[in-house]
């Protein structure tokens, strides 16, 4: 009932996010409402969280005002919440409540996917995939997202670590055609090298990590077998296990763009075998 209300209301009069969204936690809790609302369609026996450890130590980070990258693949709108789920379920509620997710337009403009990002600390950009659609919006999207990249850069060196989730790839993944099996997508090397930049930059304030992060959440809202550049996607929500894997931390100190890049997607790649190899297990 709250969500068709919030729907109505996002169609009529939609929700503005401004560069960087806060999540909305009173009067009410939109964090815990989203969770909530998705947490039915995970089967959480189940549904596990590889890398224990490495969350140990990106809490470590934090609490030293420290910052962190999560470079990741991305499988359903749902990413954010399996994150907090999973993250709660193993005891790393107050690392789970610190992500800040870089979002992309569609999930900050259909009126469907709004009552969740509100619930959510989000970066609000434009995908490079919806960057020339259409042409004459391109240089203000290109501003947009400079500004975005700019307000993050100034809380990268605010005294608070800083704990943000990207996808490089700039949209989910989607299974090969002819098995049927995800298949990571490919990430950018310059989108990587993005973020770096903006943390070397601030490196005289704070040190900064980054951390490749695996996703297997595909089985909760499946994305459409391609790419629309239009919004209102049908969705289609089914029951099953979800897992992610924190692996181990890179130093991109002495790698260039695409051997930093190559690095993380191979963690990220690596990690997504596992926890495939895991769940087939429990079949």
């Amino acid at each position: 009932q709250i969500f068709m209300k919030m729907v109505s209301d996002n169609k009529t009069k939609p929700f503005e996010f401004g560069l960087f969204h806060k999540a909305i936690r009173a009067p009410l809790d939109l964090y815990e409402w989203g969770n909530s609302f998705f947490e039915p369609l995970i089967e959480l026996d189940k549904s596990f969280l590889l890398g224990e450890k490495n969350v140990e130590k990106i809490e470590r980070y934090l609490d030293k005002g420290e910052n962190v990258f999560l470079f990741a693949n991305h499988q359903t709108e749902a990413d954010p919440q399996v994150i907090s789920i999973l993250f709660e379920k193993y005891g790393f509620e107050k690392v789970a409540e610190k992500v800040c997710c870089v979002a992309g337009h569609r999930v900050t403009t259909d009126p469907m996917a709004i009552p969740f990002s509100m619930g959510r600390n989000i970066y609000c950009i434009f995908s490079k995939n919806y960057m020339e659609n259409p042409p004459e919006l391109k240089k203000d999207k290109q501003m947009h997202n400079i500004s975005t990249l700019k307000a993050m850069s100034e809380m990268l060196a605010s005294k608070e670590g800083q704990l943000i989730w990207v996808a490089p790839s700039g949209g989910r993944d989607r299974p090969d055609p002819t098995t049927g099996e995800f298949v990571i997508r490919p990430f950018d090397p310059k989108s990587v090298e993005v973020f770096r930049f903006m943390a070397k930059k601030t490196k005289k304030f704070c040190k900064t990590h980054y951390f490749p992060f695996s996703m297997y959440t595909n089985k909760l809202m499946p994305p459409p077998d391609t790419v629309k550049s239009s919004l209102g996607e049908r969705r289609q929500a089914e029951r099953g296990p979800v897992s992610v894997c924190v692996n181990d931390e890179i130093n991109g100190e002495d790698l260039n763009m695409l051997e930093f890049a190559e690095a993380v997607q191979s963690s990220v790649i690596e990690g997504f075998d596992k926890l495939c190899a895991k769940h087939k297990g429990q079949t």
